[in-house]
């Protein structure tokens, strides 16, 4: 914000003790240093010497040891999440329930990758464009799992060679249960036609 001339502050918010970068946010910061302590194998080393945090995350990322990469994006992601919760006033956690947050992650990820979905998948079907002369509209309702995210429908009208005529997607102003949702994207289907 300085270089466009609005007057604030350089310091990182959190600790005040340097200008804030991403390298001191996520990794020389007092607090994302207790979390990046509390992992075992943890490439002290590297971290504590890394210039850029662009060239720290390529040097990481040439590493063939999946683990330590899957540890340092969760970590980092953590930290950042964390930093912004205290950047807008809401209270962060300490760095032991950052770490916690991180390895949670991880193994969440790892047994979510780990699942044969081979079987359990019904076959797909193909998309099947209508006869010629007439359209075909296609519809979507979004939701997320934990109720969080943004929701939000979906609307594609295609001819009869799937050239796409007209597309549409909409945000919801708040939170449905998943059949209202899909009744919001039949309408805005039917709207569109």
């Amino acid at each position: 914000m300085a270089a466009k001339g609005i007057q604030t502050s350089c310091d990182y918010p959190i600790c005040a003790e340097e200008p804030e970068s991403l390298l001191h946010a996520l990794i020389s910061c007092d607090l994302a240093l207790s979390v990046w302590s509390l992992w075992p194998d943890c490439p002290t080393d590297v971290l504590l010497n890394a210039k850029d945090f662009n060239d720290l995350v390529l040097l990481i990322s040439s590493s063939p040891n999946d683990k330590l990469l899957d540890l340092f994006f969760a970590i980092s992601w953590s930290i950042w999440c964390n930093r912004n919760k205290l950047i807008h006033g809401e209270s962060g956690l300490p760095p032991l329930q950052i770490w916690e947050v991180a390895k949670n992650l991880v193994e969440d990820y790892q047994e979510a990758t780990s699942l044969d979905f081979s079987t359990k998948q019904p076959p797909q079907s193909a998309w099947v464009a209508p006869p010629l002369g007439f359209f075909k509209v296609n519809v979507d309702g979004a939701s997320s799992l934990d109720g969080i995210g943004i929701f939000g429908v979906g609307v594609i009208i295609r001819v009869a060679l799937g050239r796409v005529i007209a597309a549409l997607y909409k945000a919801l102003p708040m939170h449905y249960p998943a059949d209202w949702t899909e009744f919001f994207a039949l309408e805005q289907g039917v709207l569109l036609a």
